[in-house]
């Protein structure tokens, strides 16, 4: 006997879907069918999400329990309202960028303060980071390092390198 939790994404019926809500909705589809962590994580969400992004196109996500419904717009009750770009909505979405990452470096912003469920907000960034078994490996096997990864390694190599710079001025080297 199968005692797998189905959880279906719902399109609203009253207009067509536009093309954020359909991106999204094939998304969740996808990992909600192939990874039983997904579900897990999609029925600890009660929460109501917005994206908005260039052009002031926006889709609502709520999550009720086994149902996820997608529909076109803002809606007033939203826990949640993020604004970004398409592309960097697709970064997410295919697992060049994690969600954090994201909002900590302003790439995606929370347009609605307070939010009024920020634990709840909280995992659906965590819900909308790709499955790690999706992340492309490079060729020996190794999981890929992360763009904040690179950042910080560039960093400490330029504090390196005024610090070392710094040494050669202080002590009359040049």
């Amino acid at each position: 006997m199968n005692d797998k939790v189905k959880i279906t994404v719902e399109f609203a019926t009253d207009e067509k879907t536009n093309g954020l809500g359909m991106m999204i909705g094939q998304y969740l589809e996808q990992n909600l069918e192939e990874f039983e962590d997904k579900v897990k994580q999609a029925l600890k969400l009660n929460i109501s999400t917005s994206v908005e992004v260039e052009k002031g196109i926006s889709t609502s996500i709520t999550f009720n329990k086994d149902t996820i419904l997608i529909q076109n717009g803002v809606i007033d009750d939203t826990d949640l309202h993020l604004k970004s770009s398409y592309a960097t909505l697709a970064d997410v979405l295919s697992g060049k960028v994690n969600p954090f990452i994201g909002v900590m470096s302003g790439e995606i912003k929370i347009a609605k303060l307070p939010v009024t469920k920020p634990f709840q907000a909280l995992k659906v960034l965590s819900f909308l980071k790709i499955p790690e078994e999706l992340l492309i490996k490079d060729q020996k096997g190794k999981k890929p390092v992360l763009n904040s990864e690179r950042v910080l390694l560039f960093l400490c190599g330029m504090g390196c390198g005024f610090a070392v710079a710094y040494l050669f001025v202080l002590f009359g080297w040049l």
